[in-house]
């Protein structure tokens, strides 16, 4: 497959969210050089790093943008696809990812985050899981296109039918419902690839990709790449609750890897970084 059928693409709706985009976008240029399509509504604005090899324009389709999120993956002019959030940050290359491709339509990570508020008699059971659409690698096959397209149709009806609910402004129930009954062949995406480091996570090995914003902090290369160094400060099977990260310790004995006690850190000063900003934060990563 020749490099011009792979690409990354990203969707942004208004001026924050375009230079998020653009931000993102170096960070991603850093790291691998894969061409970069932008949908966005401000397309002369979006032009002006001169960051991205095409951009297309869109207008905003819903009550929301997240409807335009699966209409720009529908709509990707690669066969294979990187889609990404606008508040995604690279911070290594992850090019090992597009091998999954070879044997499923899509990879991508979990999430139930989300309370699903869509009906019951849509028929998809409570163990069939939501995911992040955040960081999504995905190939042009008829059942990727096909997914993607009754997830508009989806989010379309039951918006229509249930606006008091206002669930269905967001893209991933209602991919969630279609992919249930499309047989799309979906590999899990490490979450290390996909780390939403300000809310909760589990991590076993080296964050690549952070996913989220900081609150009242504008995001910078420095203070992006100060998180990375820091949640990466181990690799041990680690958890982040709440601006604050625990890691298993790794034993000095061969036979065991891991000590079954955890090890508390200040996850990285991520509860300072929102509320105070980075220049005010005075934290060990090595707690009590």
């Amino acid at each position: 497959m020749s490099q011009q059928s792979r690409g990354v693409i990203y969707m942004a709706i208004g001026k924050k969210y375009v230079e998020e985009a653009i931000f993102s976008a170096k960070s991603f240029r850093k790291h691998m050089n894969w061409p970069i399509t932008l949908f966005t509504d401000l397309t002369d604005f979006a032009a002006e790093e001169k960051v991205f090899d095409e951009i297309v324009g869109i207008q905003q389709s819903g009550p929301r943008p997240h409807r335009d999120k699966l209409v720009a993956m529908l709509h990707s002019p690669y066969d294979e696809t990187l889609f990404l959030d606008t508040d995604v940050y690279i911070g290594a290359t992850i090019d090992d990812c597009w091998d999954m491709l070879k044997h499923f339509d899509m990879a991508v990570s979990g999430d139930r985050r989300y309370k699903d508020l869509f009906p019951p008699d849509m028929g998809v059971p409570q163990s069939f899981k939501e995911v992040n659409l955040g960081v999504v690698f995905f190939k042009k096959s008829q059942k990727m296109i096909d997914t993607l397209t009754a997830s508009i149709d989806v989010y379309d009806k039951l918006s229509t039918k249930y606006p008091e609910i206002g669930t269905f402004s967001c893209d991933q129930p209602s991919f969630r419902i279609a992919s249930f009954y499309s047989g799309i062949a979906i590999a899990p995406l490490a979450e290390e690839d996909n780390c939403r480091f300000v809310t909760y996570g589990k991590l076993n090995g080296k964050v690549r990709v952070l996913h989220g914003r900081l609150n009242n902090t504008k995001r910078t290369e420095k203070n992006m790449e100060q998180i990375l160094k820091k949640i990466n400060y181990s690799v041990a099977p680690r958890v982040i609750v709440a601006g604050k990260m625990w890691s298993l310790l790794f034993s000095k004995m061969p036979a065991i890897k891991y000590i079954a006690k955890m090890k508390r850190y200040d996850k990285v000063g991520l509860t300072e970084i929102c509320r105070v900003g980075v220049k005010k934060i005075k934290c060990k990563l090595l707690g009590d």
